[in-house]
């Protein structure tokens, strides 16, 4: 796992200090990664729906009991519907930060980030984090 994408991120990435129990010391990107936790948990935790580039659509949701470091997509295109899976939060801020498909995690998330940061650069808030977060 690469784990020197940021300074600021605290803990070596292999078990027992995994991906998921890594700590981020960023107040930026701690702030965003909350806005995307509280799309992704309303309409009591359906989350939100929004579409990649390419215009597929797909949801972002979260559970009660959902780690608080991680979030699920779902494909909601009609060759792929309903196929889930997790998105940490490291992967998420590591697609942001480096513009890079291959995640900490090993897995390509790139065109499922970057409809979400699109939505969040129409938030005033959003895109400042997203400009200081780029920067760090």
């Amino acid at each position: 796992m690469k784990t020197n994408f940021c300074r600021k991120w605290k803990g070596s990435g292999v078990p027992p200090d995994n991906k998921y129990c890594r700590v981020c010391l960023s107040e930026p990107c701690n702030e965003l990664w909350t806005i995307v936790k509280i799309w992704a948990s309303q309409n009591n935790y359906k989350g939100i729906t929004t579409r990649t580039k390419r215009d597929k659509q797909f949801g972002l949701y979260t559970t009660p009991r959902q780690s608080e470091h991680i979030c699920r997509f779902q494909s909601l295109s009609k060759n792929r519907k309903g196929t889930p899976w997790n998105i940490p939060k490291e992967d998420f801020l590591y697609v942001l930060k480096t513009g890079s498909n291959n995640t900490p995690s090993q897995t390509r998330q790139k065109s499922h980030v970057e409809p979400i940061v699109d939505l969040l650069r129409q938030l005033n808030r959003g895109q400042q984090l997203v400009s200081i977060i780029m920067k760090l």
